[in-house]
C-alpha cells in the first residue's frame, strides 16, 4: 500500500571518558623515605565524581608500598637491593558514569641506601705510608654517590688529613708520625651518601 507511518528517534547518549593525570608524574626518593603523595586528577575537567584504580610493578625489589589501592598514592619504600630500583603505578580513571579512561602512569625512583667499603692498613710504624682505599658498592644509582670523612686524631699523631665532605676520590695516603713513646691512633669515620638527580635530599 506504500503508506509512510510517523517518523520516530533513537537516541544514543555517549558519555565522555576521564583522562588522568599523575602529579608528580616521577619523582627520586632515598629507601626509607616517604614519597611526596602522588595527587590524581584529570586534564579534561571530569574531577568530580572520578575515581582511580591503580596497580605497581616491582614488588621483589621494593617493599614497604602497596601493591594497589584507589586514590592518591602515598607510602615509604623500602630498597632491598644495592642499586636503583623504579617503582611505575598504572592508573585506571574511572568516571562517575562509569567510563574508564586511558590508563596512565606515575614512576617512584628509589635510590639505595649508600654503602662504602674501606680498606687500609690498621697498624703501622711512625713515619710509614698508609693507603686508603675506598670501594663504591652502589655502582647503579640515580644520582652522585660521594662520601664525608671525619678524622680524630691522638695530639701525638701527625700527618693525618684533615676533616672533609663531599669526596669522590677512590684512595689517599696517609705518611703518619707518633711523636711519643706509647701508641695512639687515628679514627677515620666514612659516611656514604647519594645525591639524587632531581635535587632533592641527600640519601
Amino acid at each position: 500500500d506504500g503508506c509512510d507511518g510517523d517518523a520516530f528517534t533513537a537516541t544514543v547518549t555517549v558519555n565522555p571518558e576521564p583522562v588522568g593525570v599523575a602529579a608528580p608524574a616521577s619523582q627520586t626518593v632515598c629507601s626509607d623515605e616517604a614519597i611526596t603523595e602522588i595527587d590524581l586528577s584529570t586534564s579534561n575537567g571530569m574531577d568530580a565524581g572520578t575515581t582511580y584504580a591503580w596497580t605497581r610493578d616491582n614488588t621483589t625489589d621494593v617493599t614497604g608500598l602497596a601493591n594497589s589501592g584507589t586514590g592518591n598514592i602515598t607510602g615509604t619504600p623500602n630498597n632491598v637491593t644495592g642499586s636503583v630500583q623504579v617503582v611505575t603505578y598504572t592508573i585506571i580513571p574511572t568516571s562517575g558514569d562509569g567510563c574508564d579512561g586511558d590508563a596512565f602512569t606515575a614512576t617512584v625512583t628509589v635510590n639505595p641506601e649508600p654503602d662504602i667499603i674501606v680498606n687500609t692498613d690498621s697498624v703501622i710504624c711512625s713515619g710509614e705510608n698508609t693507603l686508603i682505599n675506598i670501594i663504591n658498592p652502589n655502582t647503579l644509582i640515580s644520582g652522585d654517590w660521594k662520601y664525608d670523612l671525619e678524622v680524630i686524631a691522638d695530639p701525638e699523631i701527625g700527618g693525618a688529613t684533615g676533616s672533609q665532605s663531599g669526596i669522590t676520590m677512590p684512595s689517599f695516603n696517609e705518611t703518619l708520625t707518633n711523636s711519643d713513646t706509647i701508641v695512639h691512633k687515628v679514627a677515620y669515620h666514612f659516611i656514604p651518601r647519594i645525591t639524587p638527580d632531581d635535587g632533592g635530599s641527600d640519601c
